[in-house]
């Protein structure tokens, strides 16, 4: 009995710390935030845009023995779609441009609910004049403005 109480009680606060982190990190957390944090956090995101290529990537050729089929045509797709969209959108930007960018974003109310991942996807298209850009970001909006 008492392991179970422990094991309820984990979860609980494993649910509770998921859930502040899903809320913690949209336009309000970020104009809480100090320049340092929001340097690493961008740092970090922008990791992971590489990071998830390392594990895409080697999955679509030979990294994954049970995943893997040899379609050659699906690779190149992939590979081109990730290096065209990375350079198209970030090449030549300084992680202050980034952290500039995203505080711009956030100074309209409208786009407080939105998580960063998401509102650095969409001000970059914006940036690049993407036609697509505007449809997206009121996506975004009513998306993120309901209750979570």
């Amino acid at each position: 009995m008492r392991l179970i109480v422990i094991i309820v009680s984990f979860l609980l606060l494993a649910a509770a710390a998921v859930s502040h982190a899903q809320t913690e990190r949209d336009g309000a957390a970020w104009r809480e935030q100090n320049d340092a944090w929001k340097y690493a956090y961008v740092t970090g995101l922008l990791d992971g845009v590489t990071t998830g290529a390392d594990f895409t990537f080697p999955t679509l050729t030979s990294g994954s023995v049970v995943l893997h089929k040899p379609d050659k045509a699906c690779l190149e797709k992939a590979q081109t779609t990730f290096e065209y969209n990375t350079s198209r959108y970030f090449f030549g930007l300084s992680l202050r441009d980034f952290v500039d960018g995203l505080d711009a974003f956030y100074k309209d109310p409208a786009n407080t609910p939105i998580p960063v991942n998401k509102a650095l996807r969409v001000w970059a298209m914006s940036r690049k004049k993407v036609p697509e850009a505007a449809a997206l970001l009121e996506e975004l909006r009513k998306e993120w403005s309901q209750p979570r």
